[in-house]
Order: structure tokens, then C-alpha cells, then sequence
């Protein structure tokens, strides 16, 4: 015979079992509601010409440009008046090397801007000294002391409080 406590132990646990199995279904009928949801979109390819356009000036500049570097590639000088040759130095003409050489089609100014080189000092380098030289072995040895050696951080923390 069943008693009382065994009966209402074995409903408990079938409760419990009940509940954690509905909410087991409930989170996937959740999941597959919002993926139902979700409408599925595919890439389509942009009608052809939109965005990027091509006339026949820009495809004159770009041979342009491809003559001028084949030009240079093959031993040639960037600027001078011949037809695959920069004619200004201020024009954006030209393709320029990978590593920067000829960025500036100035003589003698060639290299500037280009990959790995020195930038030439306008001034004198004016460096301060450090306020105090760390300890070796520990870069923050003197953070503790960093109050006592502001006058103002001081005269803070020694000031009464206002707020309540």
C-alpha cells in the first residue's frame, strides 16, 4: 500500500519532471518560431554600371598612367615633356613604386615620404627630464608616494569633505 508521503513524493517529482519537460519544449518552439521568422534573403548582384562607372576619359587616364609606369620601369625618367612623362611635378600623374621612391618627383627630393628612411629634423630635439628616475626592478615602486609629492592633492585630501 501507498502511503500519503510516497504519493505526494512521486507526484512532486513527476510535477518537476512535467515542468522541466515543457520548458525544455517551450525553448524550442521559441527557437524554431524565430528562425521560421527570419526570412531567408540571398545576395543579388547590383544591376551592371551601378556605383561604379567607367567613360572613356577615365579609361584614357588610366592607360595613361599605365604608360607613364611601363616608361619608368624600363629605365626612363618620370618627369620630364615626353608623351609617357609627368610633365608637372604637382599633377597625379604616374604610378609610384611600392616602397614610396617617388612619391616627390622634385631632384633630389625623390625619396621623400618613401619606406625606411629618416625624417629630417625642422628643430633641435628639446627633451625634458623625467621627474624622478624609476627604481630598477619595479617600474611602480613610487606610486604611493605620488600624494605626498603633489602640493595640491595634498591640500585636497586634507580638506574636509562637503558632500553629506
Amino acid at each position: 500500500m501507498i502511503t500519503m508521503q510516497q504519493e505526494v513524493l512521486h507526484l512532486s517529482r513527476a510535477g518537476r519532471f512535467a515542468r522541466t519537460m515543457f520548458g525544455v519544449l517551450l525553448s524550442v518552439a521559441m527557437i524554431v518560431g524565430v528562425l521560421a521568422a527570419v526570412p531567408a534573403t540571398r545576395a543579388q548582384a547590383a544591376p551592371v554600371g551601378q556605383g561604379f562607372n567607367l567613360d572613356a576619359s577615365d579609361l584614357r587616364f588610366i592607360l595613361r598612367q599605365i604608360k607613364i609606369s611601363e616608361n619608368h620601369a624600363a629605365g626612363g625618367t618620370l618627369l620630364g615633356l615626353a608623351d609617357n612623362q609627368v610633365s608637372d611635378p604637382r599633377l597625379p600623374f604616374g604610378l609610384r613604386t611600392v616602397n614610396g621612391d617617388f612619391n616627390n618627383l622634385l631632384t633630389g627630393q625623390e625619396t621623400f615620404g618613401a619606406a625606411d628612411r629618416v625624417m629630417p629634423r625642422m628643430t633641435a630635439p628639446s627633451f625634458r627630464p623625467s621627474s624622478r628616475p624609476r627604481r630598477s626592478g619595479s617600474p611602480r615602486a613610487d606610486r604611493s608616494t605620488a600624494r605626498s609629492r603633489s602640493p595640491t592633492c595634498s591640500a585636497r585630501s586634507s580638506a574636509p569633505s562637503t558632500s553629506s
